[in-house]
């Protein structure tokens, strides 16, 4: 038995890529809670976000793919745990 998520080297599939670019377009703004960006699928979602003028903000301890100098992003970082800010948002 396998889980709905996808592991590292996976392909995601194509009802949830076209999920999170409707979810993309329909918001104002994205939030990576966790993430160090490594997995390309999650680095495009917010290359995507930038090119959609949308504002993004990193929530992660560590450096991030958005961090490369290779492949910067504009965005901004909050370099605490997940827990606590997230719990101070709601």
């Amino acid at each position: 038995m396998k889980p709905d998520v996808v592991f590292f080297g996976d392909m995601v599939r194509g009802a949830t890529r076209e999920a999170a670019a409707f979810a993309l377009d329909a918001c104002s703004g994205v939030l990576v809670v966790g993430s160090s960006l490594s997995v390309l699928s999650s680095f495009r979602l917010a290359q995507a976000a930038i090119k959609a003028n949308k504002p993004l903000a990193i929530l992660n301890i560590g450096a991030t793919r958005a961090d490369r100098p290779s492949a910067p992003l504009p965005y901004l970082k909050i370099e605490e745990q997940c827990g606590p800010v997230l719990t101070q948002l709601v």
